[in-house]
């Protein structure tokens, strides 16, 4: 399972020709934000087509199952109803859930809006 990302990280992006085929449960992509196609966001996926999931007191349920997160930053306490993750589409969460926008906010996102996913993770070794 991949880290967490840290401010001033650099990344490396592997593009997806058939993201329901190359998405692993916890890889970390990239996407268009629903309601802003000048924005990209970085995410955690937690659900694939076909799962359900939700959050009950903050930790995380997949198709029944509680499911261990080490790369969580903070807790949240926070609940959700089931959903269903629907064909083509993710249901994506932030490591750093309190102040995260993610699937919660805006919904399952589809496939169509990924831009890839995080192939390496380089740390930033700048002046800072």
């Amino acid at each position: 399972m991949k880290p967490s990302l840290y401010d001033g990280n650099r990344l490396v992006l592997k593009r997806l020709s058939d993201p329901e085929s190359e998405i692993r449960r916890f890889d970390v992509v990239i996407f268009r934000s629903p309601f802003d196609p000048e924005t990209d966001y970085i995410k955690r996926v937690v659900g694939l087509p076909g799962d359900r999931v939700w959050l009950a007191k903050g930790k995380l349920w997949i198709n029944g199952k509680p499911t261990e997160e080490q790369f969580l930053h903070n807790d949240d306490l926070d609940t959700t109803g089931e959903v269903s993750v629907p064909k083509g589409h993710f249901f994506v969460l932030g490591d750093n859930r309190a102040i995260s926008s993610d699937s919660r906010e805006f919904g399952c996102v589809p496939s169509d809006l990924l831009l890839g996913k995080v192939a390496v993770i380089l740390p930033f070794f700048g002046r800072g």
